[in-house]
């Protein structure tokens, strides 16, 4: 069988785990069974679900996390080893083992397998009245942010409009820069 170049730095995420790693490759390269591997060999240490924060950048990738760590928990249960895991537990599991997972498995839904904006906004809505924020404030995406973005302006401009018009400002008694649409720039001298 063919060893990847870094099949010891692998290993060393699936074994040291009392150590803070920071893992960076390619798309593609097997990050998302390295960091479940990883999540799962923390469970059958002993770590409780709740303690661990699975980060990634991408919804996606952070759903693929979380459904492989359930994918690989059962499969270990079930006495077989997910190949992500076979160098880590080249005999499979002890009874000590086995027993811890069993017991994290029930808590699975204790884990945090996010985004580092879901996580944020967690982190944020938990601490709303200190942070000064509204409680309900929510993330938006590129496309909510750019509507909202214009609707604002939209909002803005309508508001700049009844304004002057209720004040009975006339074009020369604006502030500089600021006509009404369609209206010529006097360049008279007086």
């Amino acid at each position: 069988m063919t060893k990847l170049a870094d099949e010891a730095a692998r290993l060393r995420a699936l074994t040291e785990l009392h150590l803070t790693l920071l893992v960076e490759a390619a798309a593609g390269t097997g990050k998302t069974a390295l960091m479940a591997g990883r999540v799962t060999m923390l469970l059958m240490s002993g770590a409780e679900p709740r303690s661990i924060a699975a980060i990634t950048f991408t919804e996606l990738a952070a759903s693929a996390r979380g459904a492989r760590v359930h994918r690989y928990v059962d499969d270990l249960l079930a006495g077989r080893v997910p190949k992500p895991l076979r160098e880590a537990l080249p005999d499979g599991l002890t009874d000590a083992q086995r027993r811890i997972l069993s017991e994290a498995a029930g808590k699975l839904d204790e884990l945090t397998a996010t985004t580092i904006h879901a996580f944020c906004q967690t982190i944020i809505c938990s601490y709303a009245v200190e942070a000064d924020i509204d409680p309900g404030a929510r993330i938006l995406d590129a496309a909510q942010a750019e509507a909202l973005l214009q609707h604002q302006r939209a909002e803005d401009g309508a508001e700049d409009h009844a304004g002057l018009a209720q004040r009975g400002d006339r074009p020369e008694r604006q502030a500089p820069g600021r006509r009404e649409i369609g209206q010529e720039a006097d360049h008279r001298q007086d």
